[in-house]
């Protein structure tokens, strides 16, 4: 199924982005000694006195620990749609089972959660017809044989009132 709204996010490469914080770091402290070096100042002493004040450490790695690593795929121009979903159901089957989150798909796929959601919001805004036109579903006849009817669309959507996801405001 084609979410309307997926969740997407663009991150800068982490590994990158650490190396030029790092640059950046260094080069401050380096041009500041060289600035306070021939005034007698030891600048990298303090640096090192300061690093190991332990109120800074222990607020360092509070801050690190609860940055916890969360999988991404990461899309280029040559990445298939294939290797997406692939590497996809690896995170949902591996990866987040191994935390709690999600069970192995066994046998036939279980309904997504976020796309309960959005059928869902679909179905308020669409008849059941519509929203199984606009997901590319399949449709079958009603008492009268016309194709309005998407046994997909009222499970998918019944599985959202059930178990709504939780609120989440990701933006800070």
């Amino acid at each position: 199924m084609a979410l309307l709204a997926p969740e997407i996010r663009m991150l800068r490469d982490p590994d990158l982005a650490d190396e030029t914080e790092q640059w950046f770091r260094d080069e401050v402290l380096h041009r500041l000694s060289r600035m306070l070096t021939p005034l007698g100042i030891d600048v990298l002493r303090l640096v090192r006195e300061i690093e190991l004040q332990p109120d800074l450490s222990e607020e360092y790695w509070d801050r690190a620990w609860a940055n916890e690593s969360r999988p991404y795929i990461a899309v280029f121009p040559h990445t298939t749609r294939d290797a997406v979903e692939k590497a996809r159901r690896l995170i949902q089957d591996e990866i987040l089972s191994e935390e709690g989150f999600v069970g192995p798909s066994r046998g036939r796929r279980r309904r997504d959660a976020l796309e309960s959601e959005e059928v869902a919001r679909l179905r308020s805004q669409h008849s059941e017809a519509e929203v199984a036109e606009i997901l590319g579903w399949p449709l079958t006849a009603d008492e009268y044989g016309n194709p309005r009817r998407s046994p997909r669309v009222r499970r998918y959507a019944a599985d959202a009132k059930k178990a709504p996801l939780p609120d989440q405001n990701f933006a800070e």
